[in-house]
């Protein structure tokens, strides 16, 4: 019975863990979309209740191994006392003083190992304490240090902009401004820094030189994240789909609306997949072509004023693409691609090409 028990109980630790690890994975697939879509106190609350739950049973997986290791180790000691006692009376004329403390060393060990047994998992769980830390910090936006509140967003300019990873500076200065409702397409050669210039806008990329400005007046460092966030949508070329239903995967957490939920999957050509089809872990159900509209589906769904698509149109087959360029134009908001194969640029008001760095 007790090792049926603990058998059962090691068998749903081992799927929690599954279950934590799988979630663990999924917040570092998806943090941009996280962060972006608002989806922070949600994964948050997901994993502090993954987190404790797998620590929960651990313990009392632990305590079950332990006590009986108790019975057994002092079922054990018993006879070893007995043995010893018997043995000493009829060698020594019952010196019971000896017997005595052998039998208190002996009984020892099955208060001393359990202990010891328990301690260390406690300290094993304890060294799991900085990666948890590490992504409640990454969820909750700890290193965002900016204080002011962004209600609406009409502009942005980049001043004199260089973007770096490290040392190594990836672009020629940048200075040009985006306006509200215009639609602009940004090019560029590989490693000019193209989808990292989106994750500097979006504040997910933080090592740059110049400025950023936002509505012509506040510098991107010291806007508040969260409140920023709500006037954006991000499509990264990066981003993996949740482990959730095709639905759940669009509307995340906004009010669910059928016309415009229908329309999207029209749009996209999405009729096909059923609305609780659910996305698998590795997302073999869906065909790379797929996947694309899922995400661009999301994008548009959130309806935000600023709209950011990377690398958008990759494996979308020529049937969708024209009907997706034409809602796109019409896009009631300011629309902001990152392409350098795209060639339907008359679909948009601007074309900027980013430069590589030269150091003459």
């Amino acid at each position: 019975m007790i090792i049926r028990s603990l058998s059962d109980k090691q068998d749903d630790l081992n799927k929690m863990i599954a279950k934590f690890t799988k979630k663990i994975i999924e917040i570092n697939q998806n943090i941009f979309a996280i962060k972006t879509y608002g989806l922070t106190n949600k994964f948050l609350k997901d994993f502090n209740c993954l987190s404790e739950t797998s620590a929960n049973m651990a313990f009392y997986l632990q305590y079950n191994e332990d006590k009986t290791e108790v019975i057994n180790q002092f079922s054990a000691t018993l006879i070893e006392v007995g043995l010893y006692t018997v043995g000493m009376e009829l060698i020594i004329n019952h010196r019971l003083e000896l017997s005595a403390l052998l039998g208190l060393v002996v009984s020892s060990s099955a208060i001393t190992l359990p202990i010891y047994t328990f301690s260390r998992v406690i300290s094993k769980f304890a060294k799991t304490k900085k990666v948890r830390e590490r992504i409640e910090n990454m969820l909750e936006n700890k290193n965002d240090d900016g204080n002011i509140s962004c209600k609406e967003l009409s502009s942005i300019r980049f001043k004199n902009l260089s973007l770096r990873y490290g040392e190594r500076v990836l672009n020629s200065p940048i200075n040009f401004e985006i306006k509200n409702n215009e639609k602009v397409l940004i090019k560029g050669e590989n490693g000019t820094g193209k989808s990292t210039l989106l994750k500097t806008i979006l504040k997910l990329h933080r090592q740059y030189d110049g400025q950023i400005i936002i509505n012509g007046i506040y510098d991107l460092k010291k806007l508040n994240e969260n409140s920023y966030w709500k006037n954006l949508s991000y499509m990264s070329q990066d981003t993996e789909l949740f482990n959730d239903s095709l639905k759940n995967n669009i509307i995340l957490l906004n009010d669910y609306d059928k016309i415009k939920y229908n329309s999207l999957k029209d749009l996209l050509h999405l009729n096909d997949l059923k609305d609780d089809v659910e996305i698998s872990e590795n997302q073999g159900n869906l065909s790379g072509g797929q996947k694309q509209k899922i995400l661009l589906a999301r994008a548009l769904y959130k309806e935000s004023p600023f709209l950011f698509l990377d690398e958008p149109f990759r494996n979308i087959d020529k049937e969708s693409l024209a009907s997706i360029y034409t809602y796109l134009k019409n896009y009631k908001g300011t629309l902001i691609v990152i392409d350098h194969n795209i060639r339907e640029e008359r679909y948009f008001d601007r074309v900027i090409t980013i430069k590589p760095f030269t150091s003459l």
